[in-house]
């Protein structure tokens, strides 16, 4: 469904906005490459993206934060 039927991609970026901020002091990949992480599965990019922290703290924030963003990024 994700990329075929619903465009989730700036739901995304600015849900590892916010994970980046919270988690990584603000410390943040360039929004072009956050992009490519609607590809590969979610989990597989947190545990990459914030190797200090356990994955499910971040799968469960990043579930939290991407619902808020839903219906104002969705399309």
């Amino acid at each position: 469904m994700d990329g075929t039927t619903a465009d989730t991609d700036q739901m995304i970026v600015e849900t590892f906005i916010y994970l980046y901020d919270k988690y990584n002091e603000g410390k943040r990949r360039p929004i072009e490459e956050i992009y490519y992480f609607s590809g590969p599965p979610i989990r597989d990019v947190i545990k990459k993206e914030f190797p200090n922290y356990d994955v499910d703290l971040i799968l469960n924030d990043f579930r939290k934060k991407s619902l808020t963003l839903y219906e104002s990024t969705v399309k």
